[in-house]
């Protein structure tokens, strides 16, 4: 029996597996998506660009082959180079954003971000991200409770991404107790 990252690695005796692979359902987007394109052209798409690589997908191969005028995948790309050099820093400054960390004497075993997303109304009424400070978020009510569920959002994202892996069976587990202990109490 294998290890990996102090786990044993067991057979996923509860999937049944046709040549070690899963079988494919269904092919859809995240709820958070905007593409507008078929999710299994996409799927299909993105498998040749990576079979062309040994398997490996990466976003460069992506980017270079949806180049062409007649790829399914150019309409997702900002080909305007002005446009897509702002939207390239304006990336950067999120990534910047997110990277800051601190250590909070109260909490001095291990840092934490910064800075977190906040869902803001502008004066006219529309809603947009904004990066709030941490203490901030923490010390009001409301921000806090927006923390803590896009917590919850993130611990199920997470126990639904690696449901596959039985190895983790006891993590997801104490997660499914946190959220039916949410689900009994007011957040």
């Amino acid at each position: 029996m294998a290890i990996a990252a102090g786990f044993a690695l067991m057979k996923p005796s509860k999937f049944k597996l046709k040549d070690n692979k899963l079988k494919i359902k269904q092919i859809g987007w995240r709820s958070s998506s905007k593409i507008s394109l078929d999710p299994e052209l996409v799927f299909d798409e993105l498998t040749k660009i990576a079979d062309k690589n040994g398997g490996s997908l990466f976003p460069e191969a992506v980017v270079a082959a949806a180049k062409s005028r007649r790829s399914p995948l150019h309409t997702v790309f900002q080909w305007d180079d002005d446009v897509a050099a702002n939207l390239f820093r304006v990336d950067q400054a999120r990534h910047l954003i997110r990277s800051v960390e601190v250590t909070y004497v109260e909490l001095p075993e291990a840092p934490v971000r910064a800075f977190h997303i906040q869902r803001i109304e502008e004066v006219d009424g529309s809603e947009r991200n904004a990066y709030w400070n941490t203490d901030e978020i923490l010390s009001d009510p409301d921000t806090r409770i927006d923390l803590l569920e896009r917590a919850i959002s993130d611990l199920k994202a997470v126990r639904q991404r690696y449901r596959v892996l039985t190895e983790l069976s006891e993590v997801f587990s104490e997660i499914d107790k946190v959220l039916l202990k949410k689900d009994h109490v007011n957040v």
